[in-house]
């Protein structure tokens, strides 16, 4: 989920948000209404793949449909929309879509139904299952977040989620080519509400998460091997909606909502 650039970027385009000032004539968005049906929207992802086309997942509000919709162009800068409705899901909890390099859309969400975390390839390219929606034996209900590490072709997909009934955070990975899950428990000592998981370029997991028993964001990470947890930020009620990433140097960066005093912040980690 993580493309965020931060450090040097962030410097490189406040500079050039300055120079700019928002000048609303510089630049125009092209504004769309995808889908006025009924009531659609909830929990949107979107991803772009390498020939330009943008896939968008999201939940009727109303009914609990998962879609996944894309871009058919028909000359002349017209197009429509292609709509498959690709099972249930519940809006008040995190999904994730993410394209890998194969232009593959690799989605994971919680289904009401089945009460169970669900895993799904979409081949782009063929607008067709590459992996049909299944659910993740031993991933009960919970929030959940997507990560993928490519290993020349070979793409890794890791989920981390919450089971909602005991508020503990695992870790599933997916064998690439048995395509079998392996689970860890990652966090059992306290009441986990927000979870973000992104990989390092050598496919480590880094982890950031809000622990509820203490309010407080905690970071883990397994890139020497076993897990490691760390405090980041204990004062106050911090780490709600925290969202990582990791960058060159494979070096993490979290930002996240500091409840007590109402603010954003956000953490880097400063190498020994």
């Amino acid at each position: 989920m993580n493309t965020l650039r931060m450090g040097a970027v962030m410097a490189a385009a406040l500079a050039v948000l300055t120079t700019l000032a928002f000048d609303a004539g510089a630049q125009t968005w092209n504004i769309q209404v995808v889908d006025n049906t009924t009531d659609l929207g909830y929990q949107t992802q979107v991803a772009v793949t390498s020939d330009g086309t943008p896939y968008i997942m999201d939940v009727n509000g109303s009914n609990y449909d998962l879609y996944l919709r894309w871009w058919v162009p028909s000359g002349g800068g017209l197009g429509s929309w292609e709509t498959l409705m690709i099972g249930d899901a519940y809006n008040q909890d995190i999904m994730e879509m993410v394209a890998d390099p194969v232009d593959r859309l690799h989605m994971a969400w919680n289904d009401l139904v089945k009460d169970s975390v669900m895993y799904a390839v979409f081949d782009g390219p063929t607008k067709s299952w590459h992996r049909s929606p299944r659910g993740i034996t031993g991933a009960t209900y919970a929030e959940v977040d997507l990560a993928l590490f490519d290993d020349e072709g070979l793409v890794t997909p890791s989920i981390a989620f919450i089971r909602n009934a005991n508020g503990r955070l695992y870790v599933a990975t997916q064998d690439p080519v048995a395509e079998t899950w392996s689970f860890e428990t990652l966090y059992d000592l306290g009441d986990v509400a927000y979870v973000s998981v992104a990989a390092d370029s050598l496919g480590a997991l880094h982890i950031a998460f809000y622990e509820a028993i203490g309010d407080d964001l905690l970071y883990a990470n397994n890139a020497y091997g076993p897990w490691t947890i760390e405090y980041v930020d204990i004062t106050g009620v911090v780490g709600n909606y925290c969202s990582i990433v990791v960058e060159p140097g494979n070096i993490p960066y979290i930002a996240y909502y500091d409840q007590t005093n109402t603010n954003l912040k956000y953490a880097r980690l400063i190498p020994e």
